[in-house]
């Protein structure tokens, strides 16, 4: 789906790919949405394209045009990395 027609849940992690439209795990941007900013742009509490680092408090950055939420394994992956940093 495009980020322009996903309608996002504050909290939950998806995926998010700047070509491909099923956003493959291994080459995906993964984050937690977090609000909106004042552009309008989606904030991201926390973020990773490896889960291996991790950055806090980003703006997604605008080239990104896809996005999926997470599947139950994604999601538990995601939380277990973040949780060992």
């Amino acid at each position: 789906m495009t980020i322009k027609t996903c309608k996002f849940r504050i909290g939950d992690v998806y995926l998010f790919h700047t070509t491909d439209p099923g956003c493959d795990s291994r080459t995906s941007l993964w984050g937690i949405v977090g609000n909106r900013d004042a552009e309008n742009r989606i904030c991201l509490e926390t973020s990773s394209a490896n889960l291996r680092k991790y950055d806090y408090w980003t703006v997604l950055p605008a080239e990104y045009q896809f996005c999926r939420l997470s599947t139950r394994e994604e999601l538990r992956d995601f939380s277990f990395n973040l949780n060992r940093n």
